[in-house]
């Protein structure tokens, strides 16, 4: 039989082990907003603009985006953002993009930071690729309905403004954390 002192301490060694693992897991499914870490690879990659004879730069004319879902935790929205190439040719587009969070009337709410990284990505012809966004801390009136996403490309060549759940949402705007802090909205890499 084992002392009252050895089975307290492997119950403490199994709590400690169990602690370990599970912190390990649940870090490995979350990395942070704005690509930092680990990033999925879009397929193909590419680096810089187009050659010559390669495919163009994707326009907002040829790309469609729109939300999925938003979801809400510890005073931020994430929303869930599918980019369609709408065109009938394959283009070159940032793997990311500046994002902003726009109200129903055009006023930009948030405006993210301009991307960084030369990475790019081929979309083909109606081909998706999936991003997620993160918005936290608006402390200004309350915009007009709906909210959604933009998103100013970074290869120069305009922006893409997310259909947005319906007509009326407004699940995408966060809570106000602190008028001393400013507002943030980050962006994962478009990823297939």
């Amino acid at each position: 039989m084992l002392s009252s002192t050895a089975r307290f301490g492997a119950a403490v060694a199994a709590v400690l082990v169990i602690g370990v693992v599970g912190f390990s897991l649940i870090m490995s499914k979350a990395p942070p907003i704005g690509g930092v870490g680990a990033s999925p690879t879009p397929s193909p990659i590419t680096t810089g603009l187009p050659t010559s004879g390669g495919p163009a730069l994707c326009l907002p004319a040829n790309l469609a985006a729109r939300i999925v879902s938003w979801d809400g935790a510890a005073g931020s929205r994430t929303a869930s953002v599918v980019l369609k190439n709408t065109g009938t040719e394959a283009c070159i587009t940032n793997a990311v993009d500046r994002p902003q969070l726009v109200g129903g009337d055009g006023t930009v709410l948030i405006d993210g930071a301009a991307a960084a990284g030369p990475a790019a990505i081929t979309l083909g012809a109606g081909q998706t690729v999936t991003s997620l966004v993160q918005d936290g801390n608006y402390c200004n009136d309350i915009p007009t309905a709906p909210i959604t996403l933009a998103f100013v490309l970074s290869n120069g060549g305009g922006r893409v403004v997310a259909t947005p759940l319906s007509s009326t949402d407004t699940s995408g705007l966060p809570p106000c954390n602190g008028a001393g802090s400013a507002a943030t909205i980050d962006m994962h890499f478009w990823a297939p």
